[in-house]
């Protein structure tokens, strides 16, 4: 087990692990990217549309965004081949390890 460790630290690429990334593959937050610099989060777009009820196929979307939505405003992301704009959410999200996850109550809010 230490060795399999090792080996995978020693040649793969560790930071993919904890970076978030979009649903196109695009690593949010990227310095070498002058499109993504500046949108290091990661919003479950697909998420908050189940959450309102909407097809189940668009669960794992996600784009970059700047900050983490807040309930019924406006937010700035990096569109992608799932996401085609980006709407107002109905939960608000908290940043969590570089990702936007929704708020558990007003998740349940929304679902009662």
């Amino acid at each position: 087990m230490i060795f399999v460790c090792s080996y995978a630290i020693t040649n793969g690429d560790p930071e993919k692990f904890i970076t978030p990334f979009d649903s196109d593959g695009n690593k949010c937050g990227d310095s070498t990217n002058e499109q993504f610099k500046d949108y290091p989060y990661k919003h479950f777009w697909g998420v908050v549309k189940q959450i309102e009820g909407t097809d189940v196929r668009i669960l794992f979307h996600a784009v970059c965004v700047k900050e983490c939505p807040q309930k019924m405003t406006d937010y700035d992301c990096k569109t992608n081949d799932d996401v085609s704009e980006c709407s107002q959410t109905p939960v608000s999200t908290k940043p969590q390890f570089g990702n936007c996850l929704p708020d558990i109550e007003e998740a349940k809010d929304v679902l009662d």
